[in-house]
């Protein structure tokens, strides 16, 4: 299992941090600062996850407290609006430099 890009991702968590993974992110910009990363599974992630029907988590804390976490397999609202917005802007732009 991998981090992946996506469209409406606006950070990268862990860039040039050799002991990280570069992490993809949405980090939105609402009451809870909500951060959504996209992760791949490879067959091998997927034939676990059929025969165990289970998702582990862990979360690096570094003493300090946990913070609520939310796991989907769907892809949450605040992503597709922001991929929405991205594709906007992009056609915009495309659309003034034709101009």
């Amino acid at each position: 299992m991998k981090p992946t890009s996506f469209k409406g991702q606006n950070i990268i968590l862990g860039k040039d941090q050799p002991e990280y993974l570069d992490l993809p992110a949405l980090v939105c910009d609402d009451e809870a600062t909500t951060v959504w990363s996209c992760w791949e599974l490879d067959k091998a992630d997927l034939e676990d996850l059929m025969k165990h029907r289970k998702i582990w988590i862990g979360q690096l804390t570094f003493g300090r407290l946990f913070t609520p976490q939310m796991v989907t397999t769907v892809m949450p609202l605040e992503v597709s609006v922001a991929a929405y917005k991205e594709r906007e802007e992009l056609e915009s732009e495309h659309a003034d430099n034709q101009a």
